[in-house]
This record gives structure tokens, sequence and C-alpha cells, in this order.
């Protein structure tokens, strides 16, 4: 849980594996006990981090922000799925924990006074199993030895290094091997010179289209496929990736995630479809603070989200789709986006492959 920044004289972090700065552990400590273990589903861990906001933030740190995280039920789903039934009741007690914060705040008179945001860093897709993407396995092949006699190939996730420095050829090769596989749904590589949506190598997106252009980015990103299909427990959505459940891909259903805001400066009974982003939270903050958001946010200010903004159906939404492809066209991958005053939101990639189309 999360009181400012901990570098300032005001602010804190509280976390069940460590406090900063060192001031305000015994604080901490007295208000709130020892950290619980962790368990599945996760509500020791929610509650002391909401206790560290009701016990410590309001009564000894006074913070104007606080961002508090309540880990769970993101490992209980990766662990159970999507729509089991430790995922809803994990899902219920963060539904419960809210509430109660709401609650401690009416109660203290500061209900009134306060927004407060509910979001998550992600949606969630059933996953494949152990069938199936295995994305360092399809690699390994193009990779040689250094002179240490590692590889220079690391996969980190969906991202593709090459440790032995440029390699045009190699990094073509390893994305035509790829376009082949089923399993695999959109490839990024570096922005081709000029711009536009098209990597530098043909039938890949650029890697602005995932905003993954910069210094630590690595030669190719690679995405899961994914389908509509639904799981057991009814709920649709799934992906090649490995493992029970979890997100990562360009899949709509890991990209598009819950925003839900009440408060004295928020719209009332009111549900928008203008797109956001968790890169937005940020500046629409600090706008409700009467700060203006420093130039090198990359966010906006979800004014029509707010009582004094313009009506939701005013603000104009532009869809525009980029697509690309490999010379023979069997391989053809799209980026469906949203542009909103002069912000550009990723909704989602499809992939179609001549002989047998994804979707």
């Amino acid at each position: 849980m999360y009181l400012l920044n901990h570098t300032i004289a005001t602010g804190g972090i509280i976390h069940s594996e460590y406090i900063r700065p060192a001031a305000l552990e015994a604080r901490a400590a007295a208000a709130l006990g020892p950290p619980p273990p962790h368990q599945m589903p996760n509500d020791p861990q929610n509650q002391y981090a909401i206790d560290a906001f009701l016990k410590t933030g309001l009564d000894q740190v006074h913070p104007d922000v606080t961002f508090m995280w309540l880990n769970d039920p993101d490992g209980t789903a990766h662990s159970k799925g999507i729509g089991a039934e430790l995922t809803l009741k994990s899902l219920a007690l963060v539904d419960a924990g809210i509430g109660r914060i709401e609650d401690t705040l009416r109660a203290r008179g500061l209900l009134d006074r306060t927004n407060i945001f509910v979001t998550s860093d992600h949606g969630f897709s059933t996953h494949s199993g152990a069938n199936g993407l295995k994305l360092a396995a399809l690699v390994d092949p193009f990779a040689k030895s250094m002179a240490d006699g590692t590889k220079d190939i690391v996969v980190s996730e969906g991202a593709i290094y090459l440790r032995s420095g440029a390699d045009t050829a190699r990094v073509s090769a390893i994305v035509a091997a790829l376009q082949k596989r089923p399993e695999v749904g959109a490839i990024f590589t570096r922005p081709r010179a000029g711009g536009g949506g098209e990597g530098t190598v043909p039938g890949t997106l650029s890697f602005d289209v995932a905003r993954w252009n910069h210094p630590r980015s690595g030669d190719i990103l690679v995405s899961a496929n994914w389908n509509s299909d639904k799981n057991t427990a009814g709920v649709a959505g799934k992906t090649t990736d490995t493992g029970v459940a979890g997100h990562g891909t360009s899949s709509p259903y890991d990209i598009h995630n819950t925003l839900i805001a009440a408060g004295p400066d928020v719209r009332e009974h009111a549900v928008s479809d203008v797109p956001t982003a968790n890169v937005d939270i940020a500046p629409t903050l600090l706008h409700l603070l009467g700060m203006t958001p420093a130039p090198t946010m990359t966010g906006r200010v979800m004014n029509e989200a707010l009582r004094d903004g313009p009506a939701i159906a005013s603000v104009p939404v532009a869809h525009v789709v980029t697509t690309v492809r490999t010379p023979d066209g069997g391989y053809e991958l799209s980026a469906h986006l949203s542009r909103v005053v002069g912000h550009t939101y990723l909704d989602f990639t499809e992939v179609k492959r001549a002989a047998t189309p994804v979707r």
C-alpha cells in the first residue's frame, strides 16, 4: 500500500515485505502488528494493506493521494482460473474490503470529499496448459554460442534478445519461423525508418504500436495467439500461453481491464466507452489536485469521467485498423487502435493465416 512518495517528508510505503522510510516502521508496526503470511485467497495481506491506509495513513501520514495495491485476486486467478470458485471468492473479499474503506471514510466524514478509483493492471484469459506456446524452445535453434559458452539469445516473457548484437538476417529468420506457428499471435519488431505501423521485418508491427520502443527493448516481441472461446466456467477469452490463466498477450481479454470511479468530482451513474488506459490515471489525479500534468506524461486527463467535463457522447473516438502481412500473404496481422483527443490506444491485435484463419 503506497502512501505517496517515501522520499519526501510526509510520504511512505507500507508493504507486507518492507516499509519505507525506516522512521515509519515503528508506527506502522504498532498500528498493524506483523504482516500476515501469503494465503489463497490472499485476503489477509489485502486487509493488511487496507488497515495500513485506515490506521496509519489516515491517522498519521495524512496523504493527499494513496495508491493501494490489493494483490489478490491476481494470484488466485493465475492458479485456479477465471470463474473458479476460489477466484470468485477472492473477488467478493476485495469488494468487501473496498466497502470497508468507504464505510470508514464515511464514519470519519471524509467520503464526500474523497475520489476513489478502482482499477486493475490487466485483464485475464484462460491458458492452454502444458501444450501452449513455448517460445524459448522455438527460438533455441537460432541461438549461437558466445565466448563464455552461453547462448546469445535470451527469451524473457515474450521478448527475444540477441546478446551478440544486431543481426538483421537472424531476426528475420526467427520471425519467419514464428509466423508459421499457429500458437504464435502478434509479432512486433523495431520501427521502420520514417515511422508507420509496420516493423522492420515484413508482416510485423512496430514496437511503437505496443508502446515498447525504449532502450531496454529486445529485438522481437511476441504475443501468444488468442480466441474468444469460453472456459469450463463459461468465461470467454483463451490464449495459447502455457499454464492455467494469466495475461500478457495483445488479446482484448488481456488488454481491457477494470476502471470504476466514484467521488465528489466523478460523474455519477455513467458508463463510458471512451478508451482510457492506466497511464491516464496520474494526469487525472494531478488535474483533480489543481496541478498541471507534466508534459513528459504520456497519458491524458479523463475529463469525460468528471462532473465538470464534456458529455461522454460528445468525445470523438476514431477507430483505426493497421494491417501488415508477409510478402506471400501467409501471415496477416492487424492492430485495432482507438484515437481520442490526440492519444492512441491499442485495443487488440488479430492474426490470420492463409491455411487456418485464427478468428
